[in-house]
């Protein structure tokens, strides 16, 4: 089968063969001829190709075998960065026909120190034209940025970080290389970077408030407050090469909103002509500019959507003539309904330019814009924006016909005040332009008239003329241009107030900022400044000004109060500024008869403190009788103060009061006083000084040049309160020496010192309720030299005698202080002589004083250092420590007071407060105390020692008195304080008898806020007693204290009494407790004929109880009267020099009948005997008051016989056991019976 298959393969082959050998016999070889012509021109394209192959090959392998390290590394990256910024990147791989890519890009700014990095990219890829490379050319055709990350930010410096300018001058390696020259070539090219993608930007800006420096363009712009990131931005920027034009398209978009912005520039190559197109934030604009030829360029600038919005048309004019000459044949509508809605999306809410515009051009064929028709009309606007006054209701009408512009309204309200202008400008004549503008702000009128003229070409001059209504001011410049330079000059300006002119007419006040409105319309209700005064000046350049020629002449010019008119400072002379120099020819300020002459004359320099040298005069004077007074209600009324100056009144007297020259070249500076009398009153206290004579000179120095004198010598004479001072002084400030230094004066007259004190409120009224009488005499001399800072000082202050004499008082206090040098510091030696007081005839020696006072940084912070000691009342007391006066403090101060006679020491102060000790006081005490602190609240510690004191303390009640004698006390107690905090004291120990009996006591209390007022409060008080016997005791009330009553109802007769005792608490709440013991006592009762004996007991204190008084708690009580005994378990005694009121509950037992017979009767019945003897027990209740006792008792009996002897009969009665319940008051003799048993005869 296989076999006939490829015999007919075979045989069809021949036969083809056949067949195309018939057709070539027949007449095919015009065919033949072009089937080889085909392959001939198929074998020279395969020919061409392969050359052009062959040398896009060779081109390849060239330019790609440098392609990275060469043309990218050596010649793009070097003409991006131009050695501004550094740029890094990692892994650059590729080749020319897949396209480089370079991965990790960083570019950051050498001028920030730290978060240098301004741009990371993942991935950069450049591919380039295959086309150009056949022609041995480079062009890099398209470049794609993935995922870039840009940081915005500022530093410190307020440099940005996209700023890599520096002022230094870039640094070159040399001549550019061959791959920069490449690079740099290939932009001519069409293709060259036609195709810039960057895919998924972000941008982070860590500071958005920073981002813009502008500070007043950083709160127009709406910028977020912290951190703001935004990602998914896309860029594309395409180049649309053909043959007849060019055209660039820019593409951003959003994540949220695709067609953000398009931005298009399309140019013709034939003419030149090119359209450039704007669609973004919601607004369209078109810009067409051809080529027109000779005549310029037409311009056609409208709203792609809505023309009847924006659409204007001018010619711009080839000629370089002014800026009005090339706007040509200007025609079209320019109408804006609302401003917001073209701000709204990049102000910030908080600002705002509203309102609606309608503007229209019309002018016929290529008229300059001079002669445009111009119609504006501007309604309902506003503009709120930073730095700015806040503008709104602004309404403008305006237009301009035949070269006159008028403004037929222009009203707007700024900061409150309504404005409302019109006026008009004619420029006609464009060599002489003229306005005249008239204004009404808020009530205040203004005229602005000014001309702008040409002089020569370019030369113009500008005169404007501001008037008002009490004078006017002219200002007038020329202005030059020569080759593109503009030049300023031949300035004039002169101003002034016309006579009886005011400022307060000529201030526009309300122009003012509100504050500062305020302020001078305050002053200008005070005061007014009335005319003339005239200012002007001129000058050739504007940087001649400082050698100008400025006159100021207020000859005439006062000062004068609104409320008084007579009031007033009248100004006269003239200043004068020329070629720098300042001079003030007789200026004179007049205050009723005070004048104060200035003449002055000081050069001006370019930089602080603006003067170079300077002379001045300056003279202090009165007129006519010599005499000046002024109260601080004039001195205010005059000048316009806004409050009263510190003083009551100044009194001057003499002509020539005071004078000063002072001049930087002389060779001497002084200044004089010469005035006969002053009275200086201030809250009603006079300084009071006469004959007052001084001169201040120094040698030469330059107060412009930071200079300071040298030699300074001072002389002074003066009565000060009448008493005659002298002070001379001579000092070197350089070497910081005083040469010489004299301070003398003293007197013996003081009735001008007490008229001086009359003077002061306090003073009057006190020599008004104390006449006194001050005699004697003092002196006082000081001399000094060497360091200023530490000079050597020598001196004293004596008062030999001095006599102070008031009714029933008078004193003699004389002393001495002698001041030294000691070491580096001074030494104040205090000695006083016997001085004495005598108050009603009785003389006080007050004994000696001897102090010594040390200070240290006199002139710096003085530093005192007290050692003295004093004899006061025959103690002794000394001090010695530190005070800080700057400080107000206390340091490390000692004081110890001691005394061996206390009673000399607490007689003398009794007889000065001339009141009667209640006591009689003996012994000898000494105290210690460390003070430290402020002057207003020290802080102190110390102690009290006594010994042997001796106290006869008189105790007062109702019912008489008594003497509490206390012997042979000794202890010592601390104390401490703290500020105004706290004030604790400690007895340690206080030791001594009181009635014979030993007393011991210690203890804690203390004062706390003691700013709030004093809270005193007992921590703990212990006392303990032995010793004291009872008889001791009662003799001592008895004496005078216990109602007469108690003291014949009741006698003690023996016992002593030992106890503890603790106090504690606040005044409001005193909790005393303590317990003692009694033993062995024996009480005699007028009631009872026998003693009560053999008393003991244990008594419990208490503190106040719900009756207001103390108790005694009575336990175990004890005693025996005749064989009976009796025992109180329980009860209490209130005090006994109080109510005496008592609560005891007892028992009795086995008392006998003839024993209670005898002890109540005192005497044996005969005739009743006991033959058996039986005994009563029983419950008994004592209440009432010692005076007046009650007894409620239960009494049972045992069996007994009683004997009754009746004289001529005996009866024997047998009693069995009986029981009784009674009451019984002694005081009366009264009984009651409550129940009665009695067992007699056997029965009941």
């Amino acid at each position: 089968m296989e076999e006939n298959i490829n015999t007919q393969w075979l045989e069809s082959i021949a036969r083809e063969l056949e067949r195309r050998k018939l057709e070539h016999q027949q007449g095919g070889g015009q065919r033949r001829k072009l089937r080889k012509y085909l392959r001939r021109f198929l074998m020279l394209v395969a020919l061409l190709f392969l050359a052009l192959a062959t040398v896009f090959f060779f081109n390849f392998f060239r330019l790609n075998s440098d392609l990275i390290e060469g043309h990218i590394k050596q010649g793009v990256i070097p003409n991006l960065t131009q050695g501004r910024f550094n740029l890094h990147m990692g892994s650059v791989s590729g080749n020319l026909l897949y396209g480089v890519e370079i991965e990790n890009v960083l570019i950051q700014n050498s001028h920030f120190e730290s978060a240098s990095t301004v741009l990371t990219v993942p991935k950069v890829s450049l591919k380039y034209s295959l086309f150009d490379i056949l022609f041995g050319k480079l062009i890099l055709q398209k470049v794609t940025i993935d995922n870039p990350a840009l940081s915005l930010r500022r530093n410190e410096k307020g440099r940005g970080s996209w700023d890599f300018s520096s002022s230094e001058p870039i640094v070159t390696t040399g001549d550019e290389t061959r791959w920069q020259k490449q690079d740099r070539a290939q932009s001519v090219a069409d293709r060259y970077l036609a195709d810039i993608r960057i895919n998924n930007l972000s941008i982070l800006v860590p500071n958005p408030d920073r981002l813009i420096s502008d500070d007043f363009a950083a709160r127009i712009f709406r910028l977020p407050a912290k951190t703001w990131q935004m990602s998914g931005i896309n860029l594309s920027l395409r180049k649309y090469p053909a043959e007849d034009f060019f055209s660039h398209i820019l593409r951003v978009s959003l994540p949220d909103k695709a067609d953000f912005l398009r931005f298009q520039v399309t140019r013709l190559k034939k003419n030149g002509n090119f359209t450039i197109s704007f669609d973004g934030l919601g607004q369209s604009y078109n810009l067409a500019v051809d080529n027109i030829g000779l005549d310029g360029r037409k311009v056609n600038l409208y709203d792609g959507r809505h023309r009847e919005r924006l659409n204007l048309e001018w010619v711009w004019a080839r000629r370089q003539t002014s800026l009005p000459d090339r706007i040509r044949g200007l025609n079209g509508v320019l109408h804006i309904s609302q401003f917001n809605d073209l701000v709204k999306d990049w102000l910030p809410a908080e600002y705002n330019i509203a309102g609606s515009m309608q503007a229209k051009f019309a002018c016929k064929g290529q008229q300059p814009l001079y002669d445009a028709q111009v119609k504006i009309e501007l309604a309902s606007a506003e503009v709120r924006l930073p730095y700015m006054p806040v503008i709104e209701n602004i309404y403008l009408t305006a237009e301009s016909a035949e070269r006159v512009a008028v403004i037929n309204r222009l009203e707007f309200d700024t900061a409150g005040i309504h404005n409302r202008h019109s006026g008009w400008l004619n420029y006609a004549d464009e060599a002489n332009i003229g306005t005249r503008i008239e204004s009404d702000l808020a009530g205040d009128k203004l005229a602005v008239a000014a001309t702008y003229s040409r002089l020569l070409p370019g030369s113009h001059q500008l005169t404007a003329n501001f008037s008002r209504n009490s004078g006017s001011a002219d200002i007038s410049f020329v202005r030059t241009i020569d080759n593109k330079a503009i030049r300023y000059s031949n300035f004039a300006f002169n101003a002034g107030i016309v006579r009886e002119g005011s400022v307060s007419g000529m201030l526009p006040l309300n122009l003012l900022p509100a504050r500062l409105r305020d302020q001078v319309m305050t002053y200008l209700t005070r005061v007014d400044v009335i005319g003339p005064l005239q200012v002007s000046t001129g000058f050739a350049e504007i940087d001649e000004w400082k050698s100008s020629l400025i006159e100021l002449d207020f000859d005439g010019a006062r000062i004068i109060s609104r409320v008084n008119p007579a009031d007033y400072v009248e100004l006269h002379g003239r200043a004068e500024l020329a070629s720098g120099t300042l001079t003030c020819d007789a200026l004179l300020a007049r205050i009723e008869n005070l004048e104060i002459k200035t003449t002055a004359r000081a050069t001006i320099a370019e930089a602080a403190p603006f003067v170079k040298d300077y002379e001045a005069d300056v003279a202090l004077s009165t007129a006519g009788n010599g005499v000046f007074e002024i109260s601080s209600e004039r001195l205010q009324a005059s000048l316009g103060l806004s409050h009263r100056p510190d003083f009551d009144r100044l009194e001057l007297i003499g002509e020539r009061l005071a004078s000063c020259k002072l001049s930087s070249s002389a060779e001497e500076n002084r200044a004089d006083l010469d005035i006969k009398k002053m009275l200086f009153i201030r809250r009603g206290k006079m300084l009071w000084a006469e004959n007052l004579l001084a001169a201040a000179v120094t040698d030469k120095f330059n107060l412009a040049q930071g200079e300071k004198p040298d030699q300074v010598k001072l002389d002074a004479s003066l009565g000060f309160f009448g008493i005659p001072m002298q002070f001379e002084a001579k000092a070197s400030l350089r070497a910081k020496t005083l040469e010489t230094l004299s301070f003398k004066g003293g007197g013996a007259n003081f009735t001008r010192l007490i008229e001086a004190i009359k003077t002061q409120p306090e003073g009057a009224a006190f020599l008004k309720k104390y006449p006194l009488l001050l005699t004697g005499n003092f002196n006082f001399a000081f001399l000094g030299s060497g360091s200023l800072e530490h000079p050597l000082l020598e001196g004293w202050l004596r008062f030999p005698a001095l006599n102070l004499n008031m009714p029933q008082f008078s004193a003699k206090l004389p002393f001495y202080v002698q001041l030294k040098n000691d070491a580096d510091a001074y030494l104040a030696v205090i000695k006083a002589g016997d001085a004495a007081l005598q108050v009603k005839g009785v003389t006080f020696d007050l004994g000696k004083t001897n102090a010594e006072v040390r200070v240290n940084k006199l002139f710096v912070s003085p530093e005192l250092t007290l050692k003295g000691d004093s004899q006061i009342f025959g103690a002794i007391l000394k001090a010695e420590g530190r005070i800080l006066p700057g400080q107000q403090k206390f340091d490390k101060c000692k004081i110890s007071l001691s005394s061996s006679k206390i009673e000399t020491l607490a007689s003398e102060i009794a007889r000065i407060g001339r009141f009667a000790v209640p006591f009689s006081l003996s012994g000898n005490f000494s105290a210690q105390a460390d003070l430290d602190g402020r002057f207003a609240a020290p802080s102190s510690r110390g102690s009290v020692n006594f010994s042997k004191i001796n106290l006869d303390f008189p105790l007062f009640e109702k019912s008489g008195q008594a003497v509490l004698l206390a012997r042979d006390f000794a202890g010592s107690a601390t104390f401490d304080k703290r500020d105004d905090r706290f004030f604790g004291i400690e007895i340690k120990s206080f030791t001594g008898k009181i009635l014979d009996a030993i007393v011991s006591i210690t203890g804690k209390a203390h004062l706390k806020n003691l700013s709030g007022g004093f809270k005193p409060e007992i921590e703990r008080l212990d006392a303990e007693m032995t010793g004291l016997r009872m008889v001791r005791i009662y003799d001592f009330l008895a004496a005078g204290l216990l109602p007469k009553a108690l003291v014949g109802a009741v006698q003690v007769k023996s016992g002593d009494l030992a106890g503890k005792f603790s106090l504690a608490g606040t005044p409001d709440r005193i909790l005393a407790t303590g317990s003692a013991s009694l033993k062995d006592a024996a009480l005699g009762f007028r009631a009872l004929k026998n003693d009560v004996e053999k008393l003991s007991a244990d008594l419990e204190f208490a503190g106040r109880t719900d009756s207001g008084y103390s108790r005694i708690g009575v336990r175990n009580l004890s005693g025996q009267f005749g064989r009976s005994l009796f025992k109180v378990s329980d009860g209490w005694l209130e005090d006994p020099t109080r109510t005496g009121r008592l609560s005891l509950q007892g028992s009795f037992d086995r008392v006998f009948p003839a024993d209670l017979l005898a002890m109540l009767g005192g005497m044996v019945v005969k005739s009743l005997s006991f033959p058996q003897e039986g005994w009563l027990a029983g419950k008994l209740q004592l209440s009432g008051t010692i005076a007046r006792p009650e007894l409620a008792a239960e009494v049972s009996s045992s069996e007994m016989t009683v004997k009754y002897d009746a004289g001529g009969q005996v009866f024997t009665v047998p009693f069995g056991n009986s029981q009784v319940k009674f009451a019984y008051n002694p005081t009366t003799g009264t009984a009651q019976v409550e129940k009665s048993v009695l067992g007699l005869l056997g029965g009941q």
